[in-house]
């Protein structure tokens, strides 16, 4: 009953606990505290089932451990969009949509929708770059100067700091420089 309640407690404080914003060391948290939880569960829920006092702390442990790889899952579906990163010139704007998607949805732990909208700022910084160099290229080449010089854009980029999220943000950015 002692370890289930120190398993209870630690994996309930690394799903609720507020890293500033950087989910790397929410997730190293909960995988750490997952693996052990893991391990008891797998070995103890027989001896725990069989005493009426333990059930519902036993039920509450198999919730939190499906809650904490739920995390893990969302933070790997938002590494898995930010690959798209690694493509020489990536959809911006299906990113910014993928990643909408999963900070606006109730489906998600609050850690997860955070990693979310870290990235959404200057991916949709540089997606507003790429459609007006895109718009620029396009006016180039059916030789439309008039149209290219009346566009008048000026190339927002996003902040530095702000690309330094990720090291494939800072390599578009220099890009559009």
């Amino acid at each position: 009953a002692g370890r289930a309640l120190r398993h209870y407690f630690d994996c309930s404080d690394a799903l609720s606990a507020s890293f500033s914003g950087q989910p790397d060391q929410q997730r190293q948290r909960i995988e750490g505290r997952l693996v052990p939880l893991d391990k008891f569960l797998s070995k103890c829920p027989e001896h725990m089932r069989g005493r009426e006092y333990l059930a519902g702390l036993t039920n509450e442990l198999f919730i939190i451990q499906k809650r904490m790889a739920d995390v893990l899952d969302g933070f790997a579906k938002i590494d898995n969009c930010i690959g798209q990163l690694g493509e020489a010139t990536p959809d911006f704007h299906r990113l910014v949509n993928e990643l909408n998607a999963i900070a606006t949805s109730d489906k998600y732990h609050a850690a997860v929708r955070g990693y979310a909208r870290k990235y959404i700022e200057p991916c949709s910084a540089l997606a507003a770059c790429q459609d007006a160099v895109n718009d620029e290229r396009e006016g180039v080449k059916e030789m439309d100067f008039d149209e290219v010089l009346n566009l008048e854009r000026v190339v927002q980029l996003p902040d530095k700091m702000l690309c330094a999220l990720h090291p494939r943000l800072s390599d578009h950015r220099n890009r559009l420089e």
